[in-house]
């Protein structure tokens, strides 16, 4: 059965909406910088699931980009010039290292304060919720399920990054337990694999999850949605 496709605003905040069965899980899943959730809406036909059929949310991203950009969304602001040295030099150095925490020096109060907004506004247990996110969407995804004592269903976190200044290495000892799908692509030119390797270090150290490696580059593969579909089903048999 196929989904149907609504546009909806959650406490404020723009959003695509595909409704499921009302007894199974919400999926909010975030874009990525310069995308929008529109960009998003082949995941409910590209990765359905055996015996559950969730709720998709999609929600658009706080900051609105100029046209210079695309006219896409971002759920923070980035320095772009910043980000176009480090992306034109795909050394490793500590030097780049210090540029790319650099670069995510931001205050994520404000989309985690709309991405909670939104989940208060759908009336639904965070154990009913599973959050996801693609690149900036992994990172506030990540760091909603590491400043929550309250446990969500699951996370999914698609090429995302271990931020050093945002509280996570303190948090990890304290949030929630939450089951997890990390993927990140060794080819990733924009967030070097690193960056994926460092934040499973941290996640994996309180957390249960399985880190999908891939050939390929800053992309959600099909790998990644198999394992999806494989996964969600026994994280609501979990909770049932």
């Amino acid at each position: 059965m196929e989904y149907s496709f609504f546009r909806r605003k959650f406490a404020g905040l723009d959003s695509i909406v595909c409704p499921g069965d009302p007894d199974d899980p919400v999926i909010i899943f975030c874009h990525g910088y310069g995308a929008n959730a529109d960009n998003l809406a082949f995941f409910p036909s590209a990765c359905p699931f055996k015996g559950i059929r969730p709720t998709w949310v999609f929600p658009h991203g706080i900051e609105q980009l100029s046209y210079e950009f695309g006219g896409g969304r971002a759920w923070f602001p980035l320095d772009v010039p910043l980000f176009q040295s480090l992306i034109s030099n795909p050394d490793i150095t500590p030097e780049t290292e210090e540029q790319y925490q650099k670069l995510f020096n931001i205050d994520f109060e404000k989309p985690k304060a709309a991405l909670e907004n939104l989940i208060e506004e759908l009336d639904r247990p965070r154990y009913d919720i599973i959050l996801g996110g693609f690149s900036q969407g992994a990172m506030i995804t990540t760091h909603l399920i590491l400043s929550s004592k309250i446990p969500y269903r699951g996370a999914l976190i698609c090429s995302g990054a271990l931020l050093l200044d945002k509280g996570w290495e303190n948090n990890i000892h304290l949030c929630a337990k939450v089951p997890f799908i990390q993927s990140h692509g060794y080819q990733d030119a924009i967030l070097p694999y690193y960056h994926g390797e460092r934040l499973n270090k941290l996640l994996s150290s309180r957390l249960h999850g399985e880190f999908i490696s891939f050939n390929g580059g800053h992309e959600i593969p099909a790998l990644v949605l198999q394992k999806m579909q494989e996964t969600l089903p026994l994280w609501t048999s979990t909770f049932s």
